[in-house]
């Protein structure tokens, strides 16, 4: 057996080498010549310098090691802890079929069409990083295995979990109880848990769980689960805004896991020694890779599904809008009002996605908030920790329906410095008034809302579904679209921007009437508008019908206004239509929507005398990855036409993907 995994391991590693050597040809072609080998976690890699700095690394793994965004962060921690003191300025990976290459500077790294000239990359300077980035790089191998670990064991183990998904849920609940483990341990305290007369150190130590008797083991079991019970409901790990509980966790979650050899295996991986002396994985560090990992690992084992159930957006489409906001917010020099706070000392600026799933958007505009604030050269490192704290907890506004959601969503938050965020569940964000605080005060939303022809209905549904999956119809149905018709009145549509009129459309009279059913997507639209301030931006994945459908025009005409054929202005409308950036088929093909989708990017606006201005057009034609046989194969960012199109759009250019 031993014999088998070594020729196995030689046989990957030569063909890492092939996969390598092919590659440095390759670049040969691009002036790139010379340099050095250097180690690869996951395969061979190549330290091209010039003039005794770096300028490429060149990470080769074998061609069955897919390129998706594990390989790529894998890739961009290399880099940034290639040297001592400089990160080198790019990274490409590669298996030989799909690659990845990205620009590393000091706000980031940024996936890029392709690896620039040698000449070009000479001229580069990487971020400036401290000496702790190899020790980074190692943590994130390191969770993720773990991580990938623990799923595989509670999914196959006959515990009481029927899919991957709820596998995740008890794995994010497994590393919540670590982590409220961690808080305590840093502040020097412990943790009494009620009930049980034992700590919850002593109650998380994989030992219990190993007992050779089996009343032990069984009471091991039993008091994990009171401690969660109880660890559930602290009020330092839940958030509370002006009397308003948003938890992590629903009141009657509780640990569904039962077999104490589970628990002895995931313990035993989370709670193994840091060098602070305290145990297993932590929640509180900031932009700790910690949470890259178990985002990575979320969207890996996250099984979406049919009907308007959650399906989590793929990483490619959450990157590009994060990047495109950033983009706007540089161009019209409003960055430092990522910083701004008001006469009380809280940070001002708000992001939201009302339909948030995993967090996905949120947290690629987290990363890009923090990654800004760290630049700032301005600020000494109390001061830049205090508001990046602050920024991390209040900044970032979320809610979905699914407890499932935002379970994930918070844990996914918490990991990345955010644990008091406020996201909390709603019965649905078209109408939910915990949402309703927000109107008016949000600046930019990024969001992907559930979307299928008459998923909102008066009409009573077969069987009375009210599943998380199903539409809504009956009187749920009902009451939302009359929530809707609030800015109708006598048949005449209002002007105010805060007034929600979608419930309704126009007869050939123009008379505004209630409609009996309507795709949430099109109410998604009208709730953001209604939630962001004057000129705030509004960048949401909807389906191409809504875009071109003659169905719709009316939809369309009450967001940017109607046009004058003579003079090719528009007057009316809710809304500046700034871009509209058309995604593949195959972009959402394993939600099973199968519809055709765009990113539409609206900025609400701030007088009716706005005009409308020229619109940023482009088409990916492939964003990464493709669907064969409802399995996602990854193609590499090299194969991502969003990256040709960001660009093009920071230049100020239209853009179309490879035809």
């Amino acid at each position: 057996m031993a014999k088998k995994k070594a020729a196995k391991k030689k046989k990957t590693e030569a063909t890492a080498d092939t996969v390598l050597a092919a590659a440095r040809e390759r670049l040969a072609e691009k002036g790139y010549s010379g340099g050095t080998e250097h180690e690869f976690p996951d395969g061979k890699g190549w330290l091209f310098q010039s003039n005794g700095r770096p300028e490429l690394l060149l990470c080769a793994v074998a061609p069955d090691v897919s390129i998706d965004e594990h390989q790529g962060q894998v890739a961009v921690l290399t880099g940034l802890s290639a040297v001592d003191d400089a990160a080198v300025p790019y990274v490409h990976v590669t298996n030989g079929e799909s690659s990845s290459t990205f620009h590393l500077t000091e706000d980031g790294d940024r996936a890029i069409p392709e690896v620039p000239n040698a000449e070009e990359a000479s001229k580069a300077v990487g971020p400036r990083v401290g000496g702790e980035m190899a020790k980074e790089l190692d943590t994130y191998t390191m969770m993720m295995d773990r991580f990938n670990q623990i799923h595989e064991h509670i999914y196959g183990a006959g515990e009481h979990v029927s899919s991957s998904n709820e596998a995740i849920d008890e794995l994010c609940k497994l590393i919540y109880l670590v982590a409220v483990l961690n808080h305590y341990q840093g502040q020097g305290k412990s943790l009494p848990i009620p009930k049980t007369g034992k700590e919850l150190a002593d109650i998380l130590d994989p030992a219990r769980f190993q007992s050779k008797k089996e009343k032990d083991r069984e009471q091991a079991v039993e008091d994990a689960r009171v401690a969660f019970e109880h660890c559930r409901d602290l009020k330092e790990f839940n958030t509370t805004i002006d009397g308003k509980k948003l938890r992590i966790f629903e009141d009657r979650a509780y640990l569904r896991l039962e077999k104490p050899d589970t628990y002895a295996m995931a313990l035993s991986v989370l709670m193994s020694p840091r060098d602070d002396k305290t145990n297993g994985v932590t929640l509180r560090q900031i932009g700790d890779v910690t949470g890259r990992a178990l985002e990575v690992v979320l969207r890996r084992k996250y099984v979406g599904r049919g009907g308007m159930g959650a399906y989590l957006t793929p990483q490619q489409i959450t990157k590009f809008v994060a990047e495109m906001v950033f983009v706007d917010l540089k161009r019209e020099k409003r960055l430092d009002d990522l910083i701004k706070r008001d006469d009380q000392d809280r940070p001002t600026f708000r992001f939201c996605d009302p339909f948030i799933g995993s967090g996905g958007f949120l947290l690629q505009l987290m990363n890009k908030t923090t990654r800004y604030i760290e630049s700032l050269v301005t600020l000494d490192a109390k001061r830049r920790d205090k508001i990046i704290h602050d920024v991390l907890n209040s900044c970032f506004v979320g809610a979905d329906r699914a407890p499932g959601m935002v379970m994930k969503a918070r844990i996914n938050m918490a990991a990345h410095g955010g644990i008091h965020a406020p996201i909390g569940r709603v019965p649905d964000s078209l109408t939910s008034p915990e949402l309703d605080e927000w109107i008016g005060k949000i600046d930019v939303i990024a969001t992907n809302p559930p979307f299928k022809k008459d998923g909102i209905t008066r009409k009573k549904l077969k069987g009375d579904k009210h599943g998380e999956d199903d539409p809504i119809g009956g009187e749920s149905g009902a009451a939302i679209l009359d929530a809707f018709c609030e800015g109708i009145e006598d048949g005449v549509m209002s002007i105010d921007p805060n007034k929600r009129c979608l419930g309704a459309k126009p007869d050939k009279k123009g008379v505004w009437k209630p409609v009996n059913s309507m795709d949430p997507a099109v109410l998604a639209i009208d709730r953001c508008l209604q939630l962001l301030k004057p000129g705030g931006k509004l960048l949401i994945v909807v389906p191409d019908g809504i875009l071109c459908n003659s169905s719709y025009r009316y939809v369309r005409e009450y967001l940017i206004g109607t046009k004058d054929e003579s003079t090719g202005e528009f007057s009316g409308g809710k809304a500046v239509l700034k871009s509209v950036v058309s995604l593949p088929q195959e972009t959402f093909g394993l939600s099973g929507a199968g519809a055709k989708t765009s990113v539409l990017h609206l900025e609400k606006k701030r007088s009716p005398a706005d005009r409308q201005s020229a619109v940023f057009m482009a088409v990916a034609n492939e964003v990464g990855f493709t669907v064969s046989k409802k399995v996602e194969i990854q193609l590499g960012e090299t194969r991502n036409d969003l990256n040709k199109i960001i660009a093009a759009y920071e230049s100020g250019h239209d853009s179309e993907g490879q035809q």
